[in-house]
């Protein structure tokens, strides 16, 4: 029978273990959450014309259920990464389901804003197998989005909470609203986190955002992610080019003038948001992504990883955003260039194509070199 001086020492092994088993960093991730409904066919149907499809599938979807995912497996047991936003009720059978498949990846969903609403989001999906494109109708089923309020109360019980889910180290806001909406919620990540100066990324994703609420928003961030849609749809305003008549969706580019519209825009936005500091990227489809350092005006680029077939692109810019939003020891040049290289492994791989390529890249990034 062992003595006392044995079972203490267990005792003591055992709270280490724990201690060392705890996470030690936790990250707020607000993004959408909701169902897809992905129809697979051929080549992308004419207009009233109908058509077979080839597969079928119903799979968790949105910007926060696929970055999450990633980011989980990208950080691993030592991190915690909490989704937050809406849902119609937790026991809602869609939402069940949702929900599952998030804690079953190991993602954390205890902050969820139960809201009501006719049921959880969802998006009807048709992806091509001939061109890897995918067009998306979503409905929000009568779901409003997260409320301010509760997400400055899931701050501060985070850091109640720092002892047995690890202490707050980022926050992630996707502008599903206003941008002065998102400015609010990124004010409260600050105000609640006091003077840890914690980095806070935005995502301005949906085109319909104005320049001048994004520029504003852009002063409460380290980070900020554009999507190309969003810069297509503002670059007459952000550049300021009067001497362009033709709408910018018609108009004829070279392919040095496709490759200069992000950088360009970036600095545009970069003059106007004066005292503005962080990195600004922005991902760019078969080019790859480019990135602005808005306190320097230094510019980035690393090209995409070819690929030879497009399996499927569904949550490439997803996979993107999660990759970046991992810090790399080695500085922004090796996590940049796995960073990129994200989209490609997602656009390769059939299925849970976002939640698959984390643990490739992760495999890639550690070894040194990414896989051709």
């Amino acid at each position: 029978m062992p003595g006392p001086d044995a079972c203490k020492s267990e005792a003591d092994a055992k709270v280490e273990h724990d201690m060392l088993e705890r996470p030690k960093d936790r990250i707020l991730f607000y993004g959408n959450l909701c169902l897809d409904n992905v129809l697979e066919v051929a080549a992308y149907p004419k207009e009233d014309t109908g058509s077979r499809a080839l597969a079928s599938r119903k799979v968790l979807g949105g910007n926060g259920a696929n970055s999450t995912r990633v980011l989980k497996q990208l950080r691993g047991g030592r991190c915690t990464v909490s989704w937050i936003g809406p849902v119609p009720r937790r026991g809602d059978p869609d939402t069940a389901f949702a929900l599952g498949v998030l804690e079953a990846d190991g993602v954390d969903t205890s902050l969820l804003e139960e809201v009501g609403g006719e049921g959880l989001p969802t998006s009807f999906i048709v992806t091509s197998r001939e061109s890897g494109s995918r067009t998306i109708v979503s409905t929000r089923n009568g779901v409003r989005e997260l409320g301010e309020a509760h997400l400055e109360a899931a701050v501060r019980r985070m850091l109640q909470e720092e002892a047995r889910l690890g202490r707050p180290c980022w926050c992630h806001l996707e502008c599903r609203q206003a941008p002065e909406v998102t400015a609010r919620m990124a004010e409260a990540w600050r105000s609640v986190t006091g003077d840890r100066a914690l980095p806070l990324s935005v995502e301005v994703e949906k085109p319909g955002m104005d320049v001048s609420g994004v520029v504003a928003l852009l002063g409460t961030c380290t980070h900020a992610f554009f999507s190309s849609e969003w810069i297509k749809a503002h670059e007459d305003e952000l550049l300021a080019d009067g001497s362009v008549t033709e709408p910018a969706e018609k108009r004829q580019r070279t392919e040095e003038q496709r490759q200069q519209l992000a950088p360009r825009c970036l600095s545009a936005l970069r003059g106007r948001a004066p005292g503005a500091a962080g990195l600004w990227v922005c991902a760019w489809g078969d080019l790859g992504a480019f990135a602005l350092d808005a306190a320097t005006g230094t510019s980035y680029f690393q090209p995409a990883v070819k690929q030879a077939r497009v399996v499927d692109s569904v949550g490439a810019g997803d996979t993107f955003n999660a990759a970046t939003s991992t810090p790399s020891r080695r500085g922004l040049g090796p996590s940049w260039r796995w960073s990129a290289a994200a989209p490609s492994r997602a656009a390769r791989w059939p299925r849970s194509a976002s939640a698959r390529c984390g643990t490739r890249c992760r495999q890639a990034f550690h070894g040194g070199s990414l896989p051709s």
